[in-house]
């Protein structure tokens, strides 16, 4: 009952992300169209535009293989953002519906406020990690189609860790939700995704260089612990 209650609540809203996700993912068929490598290099706000002698996967794919590659890496974190914004919530409220009647209906529900919100949570990060790999896989699909090599690997891993952030993004963006009013949340989860843009976008770029990065990692990890953990204490509060 309450995974359906989730789906109801995100499935108006999900219409709308998907059609912008395909819109920017498969409008060239590629993910990458008219993303060239020196265009790419030339936004300023990516810590990883550097030489190509500088990625290991320059030495195996090509340049061809590093613009594919950059074509999905530079929308993973535009991706993140937007369906986190557009499906987060706590169980009670989201950013894009925060009020109504739902909530009366909710704690009416045989559940946990707890339960609610990581099933909330864990929805989110289900939905937004089937979403990107679908994308992916059928732009990439449609590149391969088309006699393109295709740095399969790389595109995998670098997915990979876009998910790690996305469920690092969803934790916090709950915890807000959960801790302040509905516009000073919006307004702090968009300061962070702006502080956290440049060691989010070198984490992703890493299969590039050929490379893990652990630390930013562990960091996502206890990030997303503690945000879980402060949500989960502040509504169970709400249960006594």
């Amino acid at each position: 009952m309450i995974w359906y209650r989730h789906w109801i609540e995100m499935r108006p809203v999900l219409l709308v992300i998907s059609a912008f996700w395909l819109l920017t993912g498969l409008g060239d068929f590629s993910g990458a169209g008219s993303l060239t490598w020196d265009s790419w290099r030339s936004m300023p706000w990516q810590p990883f535009a550097m030489e190509l002698s500088d990625l290991r996967l320059a030495e195996t794919a090509g340049v061809d293989g590093v613009t594919i590659w950059a074509g999905f890496a530079v929308r993973i974190l535009p991706f993140a953002f937007s369906g986190v914004l557009a499906l987060t919530g706590n169980g009670l409220r989201s950013f894009m519906a925060p009020g109504g009647l739902g909530p009366y209906y909710t704690l009416s529900l045989p559940v946990s406020r707890a339960r609610l919100v990581w099933t909330r949570m864990a929805t989110t990060v289900g939905v937004l990690s089937l979403g990107g790999a679908t994308v992916a896989v059928a732009a990439a699909g449609i590149l391969a189609a088309q006699g393109a090599d295709v740095p399969w690997m790389p595109i995998a891993q670098s997915l990979a860790l876009g998910i790690v952030w996305t469920a690092t993004l969803t934790a916090v963006a709950t915890a807000l939700l959960t801790l302040l009013p509905i516009l000073a949340a919006g307004l702090a989860y968009m300061a962070l995704f702006g502080v956290t843009t440049v060691p989010v976008s070198y984490t992703v770029a890493s299969p590039a260089r050929g490379d893990t990065p652990w630390d930013l990692l562990a960091g996502c990890v206890l990030l997303t612990a503690a945000a879980f953990a402060i949500t989960v204490y502040q509504v169970s509060r709400g249960e006594h």
